[in-house]
């Protein structure tokens, strides 16, 4: 399977946290279903000046993220630290993280979402906040 960004077949997901201006927008490459379950999403995601996901676990998948271009604020189990082009993070099942821009510019990153169950279940959003949907 060879999904091209130019082609425009990723479906988007704003994050509008804080607001819509200060939004994380992702899209969406592949899926449970493009995969035979092998994963559970992989996306691409620009995080735009102000953005702030909240720190949040999912109790049934791992991730991990790849920084691209730009710079972001990560949280790893309450600890913050900067994160750049080639840092890679990786969050185990159960683990909280969040990640923001705090900078001028935008900042891209790659996530991939894997199974922590031999079920594969889809992401647990506990502690997003009211409204939060992934």
């Amino acid at each position: 399977m060879i999904r091209r960004y130019t082609d425009n077949l990723f479906k988007q997901v704003v994050y509008p946290y804080p607001s819509e201006r200060e939004a994380g927008i992702q899209n969406v490459i592949a899926t449970k279903a493009d995969t035979d379950g092998a994963l559970n999403q992989l996306a691409r995601s620009v995080l735009m000046p102000g953005c702030k996901i909240p720190l949040h676990p999912h109790d049934n998948t791992q991730e991990v993220f790849v920084m691209v271009s730009g710079f972001a604020s990560y949280n790893d189990n309450g600890e913050e630290t900067v994160v750049g082009p080639g840092d890679v993070m990786y969050v185990r099942a159960g683990q909280a993280h969040g990640i923001g821009n705090p900078f001028k510019e935008p900042a891209v990153v790659f996530e991939l979402n894997l199974p922590d169950t031999p079920t594969g279940e889809d992401r647990n959003t506990t502690g997003m906040g009211k409204g939060f949907k992934i």
